[in-house]
């Protein structure tokens, strides 16, 4: 069981809030300097965060959303800006999650994408 004082989860329900569940374009990951050309994209997509993890590697990702769809919509923009690197990640309350983690807390159904054939 989860503290009383875990704000992130629901105790009535017995479930993990999901307004602590969000979603982000994770851009790219780099262990040196980003190239300049990359960097030039990620500062006109904006909104840019970053988190160094244990690996070394330092982890560029968009601003975080309410909805998968307002992600694809920003990972669509980031290809757009030649980002081919970016792809959707969830958020739970400062953590990366799966996309998969990220709908499941959520209670929703990964949506079918059509096949890239």
């Amino acid at each position: 069981l989860r503290p009383e004082n875990d704000i992130t989860y629901d105790l009535e329900n017995n479930s993990i809030d999901p307004t602590f569940v969000t979603f982000k374009v994770q851009l790219g990951a780099f262990d040196l300097e980003i190239p300049t050309a990359t960097l030039d994209s990620f500062l006109e997509l904006g909104g840019i965060s970053s988190d160094k993890n244990k690996d070394g590697l330092t982890r560029y990702f968009s601003l975080s959303v309410d909805t998968y769809e307002s992600a694809e919509m920003l990972m669509n923009q980031a290809l757009d800006l030649g980002i081919e690197e970016a792809f959707i990640v969830g958020d739970f309350n400062g953590t990366t999650i799966t996309v998969g983690e990220a709908l499941s807390m959520r209670g929703e159904v990964a949506p079918v994408t059509a096949s890239q054939d």
